[in-house]
């Protein structure tokens, strides 16, 4: 980034903002440049905790923090004291800034607030999340270490034919006939054999009021 335009149309240069909002800018140029240039792999829910506890343990060791912010008596790293209880949705979303940007970005504030006390967005924090991704980057987005799934080909629709379609119907209602005709004839057999038993049984009647 060399120029920026505002909305007023004035130009600025890097070196013009401040150097919280510098290393946000940097950052930015980094994320679309990755995006564009180097395919960053989108993240799932399980992935995104796995990436979440990677950059946890590298950057979240109690030596970082303050005296404020930990007592000496109990020295936890930054998972162990502030274990991860839910994948937020815009980690996972389709779209990059939906995902890395924002899981990046979140965990930021989340080891900031681990070390000093404070998750307010600052030019400490901005620089942690540069670090962050710079770490990311040299790891190639951890591609070797979670496994993302392979891209399901979309299956090809085939246009029928009026024929084929007129078939296709021909078909289902002859399926149709012939679960009917099944249904038709164990109707009739039931039909048979209760008239079978009603003959049986007005013959035995007839039977027993004789031999009264």
């Amino acid at each position: 980034m060399e120029t920026r335009k505002n909305l007023d149309g004035s130009i600025k240069t890097l070196f013009d903002y401040s150097p919280q909002n510098q290393n946000y800018i940097i950052i930015n140029d980094i994320l679309r440049w990755e995006q564009k240039n180097n395919n960053v792999p989108l993240l799932d829910r399980k992935q995104a905790k796995k990436v979440y506890n990677l950059i946890g343990k590298h950057f979240g060791s109690w030596k970082h923090c303050s005296i404020n912010s930990i007592s000496h008596r109990r020295k936890q790293p930054f998972l162990k004291r502030y274990p991860l209880d839910r994948v937020r949705k815009c980690w996972i979303g389709k779209d990059y800034r939906k995902n890395y940007e924002r899981l990046l970005h979140d965990i930021s504030h989340h080891i900031e607030f681990y070390r000093t006390g404070s998750d307010n967005h600052s030019s400490s924090q901005a620089k942690l999340e540069k670090e962050i991704l710079e770490w990311v980057i040299e790891n190639d987005w951890f591609r070797e270490k979670i496994k993302h799934p392979e891209p399901k080909p979309k299956p090809v629709k085939i246009k029928l034919t009026k024929i084929e379609i007129n078939e296709a119907k021909i078909s289902k209602l002859e399926a149709k006939i012939e679960q009917q005709e099944k249904q038709v004839k164990r109707l009739m057999e039931s039909i048979w054999s209760n008239k079978t038993t009603k003959k049986r049984l007005i013959n035995l009647v007839h039977k027993q009021k004789r031999e009264q």
